[in-house]
């Protein structure tokens, strides 16, 4: 895989989570004001339909995010299964994690497996140590080495 092609697998591996953050805005922002005039709405007909009107762009977005979730899962999982460099228990951790935290598991695998940063973090995190204050740092620097 070239490198434009694993940049823009990591754009969309970063798109469910993104999309989720922005889904909870939405819903926090439009859904809960929307809630209060409801209860001061008096023609109740009316209501369905406006209500809907409202909140389409919120149905539509969650739609897309679930299907590309769903694509993403499947893509993932198929490039975990044929991923040589990965061991069999790897493989079945990595699964296990895109199924119950795929919008978190999905950049993780990125970072870690594909655009191949875990080398890059290793190095900057074990220079960083040199006088500083890092043990969280260094307690990830300890488990990606004997990872």
């Amino acid at each position: 895989m070239n490198k434009s092609k694993k940049i823009w697998l990591g754009l969309v591996a970063f798109l469910p989570l993104v999309s989720g953050i922005i889904l909870v805005i939405f819903m926090l922002t439009s859904f809960l004001p929307a809630m209060i005039r409801m209860n001061h709405h008096v023609n109740e007909n009316e209501m369905p339909f406006t209500f809907l009107a409202e909140f389409m762009p919120l149905i539509i977005m969650g739609i897309v995010a679930v299907i590309l979730s769903i694509a993403l899962l499947i893509y993932f999982i198929i490039h975990v299964m044929n991923n040589a460099q990965l061991k069999s228990e790897e493989r079945i951790i990595w699964v296990l994690v895109f199924i119950f935290a795929s919008s978190i598991g999905f950049p993780i695998y990125w970072v870690a497996n594909i655009y191949s940063l875990w080398p890059m973090v290793q190095r900057t995190v074990v220079v960083s140590l040199g006088g500083t204050k890092a043990l969280g740092l260094f307690s990830l620097a300890v488990i990606v080495e004997t990872g």
